[in-house]
C-alpha cells in the first residue's frame, strides 16, 4: 500500500491510498480509497497565526521520502529534516552539481529546531512562559497550532508524538511507513499520557490508543 497525489479535472490535487496487486503476472496499481486533498487544511482548528509558513518552506522545505521526514502535516506534507538546506554541497536541498546527495535517506536535524518558523511575537503569555521553562516547548507550539506530528523514523521503529488528534491521511503515512518488525514509540500529548512503555509491534494495537 502507498500514496499518490492526482489531479482532477479541475487542477486540485487530491490524495488517494495506492493498491498494487499483480495479476495474471503484470502489475495492477488501483486506486482504492480517496483520503485528503493536497493543500487543503482537513483540521478546522489549526492557527497559524504564529507561524511564518514562508520560512518553513525556506528553511526545511518538504520531502517525498519519509525517512527524511521531521513533521507530517495534515494534509501529508512532510517536512524536511534531512539537512540539505543546511548543509555544504547543496542548494535549495537540491546537490549541487557533480556533488553527492550525500545526506539522501537521513534525518539530521534536531525536532526543536522548529523554532526557526515560530513568530514568538504572536505567541500567548501562556506559550511565552512555558518556552522560559523549556524551548523543547517550540515543538508543542508548532503541533499544537498546525496539527503537525513529530516523526522520526530509523531502520527498526517508528517515533511520533501527537499534539492533536491526527487526521485519516497523517495515520496512512505512518501506516505505509511501518514495516514488519518495526515498533512504534508513541506520545500522545493531546492526550496527555505516553503510549505503550514497550512500544507498538503492530500498527492495528498502535491505532487502538489514539
Amino acid at each position: 500500500m502507498s500514496y499518490v497525489r492526482k489531479k482532477n479535472i479541475k487542477g486540485k490535487e487530491y490524495l488517494y491510498e495506492q493498491r498494487s496487486d499483480r495479476v495474471g503476472g503484470k502489475v495492477k496499481t488501483t486506486h482504492v480509497k480517496y483520503i485528503g486533498k493536497e493543500g487543503v487544511v482537513p483540521n478546522k482548528n489549526e492557527n497559524y497565526d504564529a507561524i511564518d509558513k514562508k520560512e518553513l518552506g525556506k528553511t526545511f522545505g518538504y520531502t517525498e521520502d519519509i525517512n527524511e521526514a521531521g513533521y507530517i502535516m495534515t494534509d501529508g506534507k512532510l517536512i524536511d529534516f534531512s539537512g540539505k538546506r543546511q548543509a555544504s554541497g547543496y542548494k535549495d536541498g537540491k546537490p549541487l552539481p557533480g556533488k553527492p546527495d550525500y545526506l539522501k535517506g537521513g534525518h539530521n536535524l534536531d525536532h526543536r529546531e522548529i523554532n526557526k518558523v515560530i513568530r514568538t511575537e504572536k505567541l500567548t503569555k501562556k506559550e511565552k512562559d512555558l518556552l522560559k521553562e523549556s524551548q523543547s516547548y517550540y515543538m508543542n507550539i508548532f503541533g499544537e497550532r498546525t496539527g503537525a506530528i513529530r516523526f522520526f523514523k530509523t531502520k527498526n521503529s517508528i517515533n511520533v508524538e501527537f499534539f492533536k488528534k491526527p487526521t485519516s491521511t497523517q495515520l496512512s503515512i505512518i501506516r505505509q511507513s511501518f514495516r514488519e518488525g518495526d515498533i512504534i514509540f508513541a506520545d500522545f500529548t493531546y492526550k496527555k499520557k505516553s503510549g505503550n512503555r514497550d512500544g507498538y509491534d503492530s500498527y492495528y494495537k498502535f491505532i487502538q490508543d489514539i
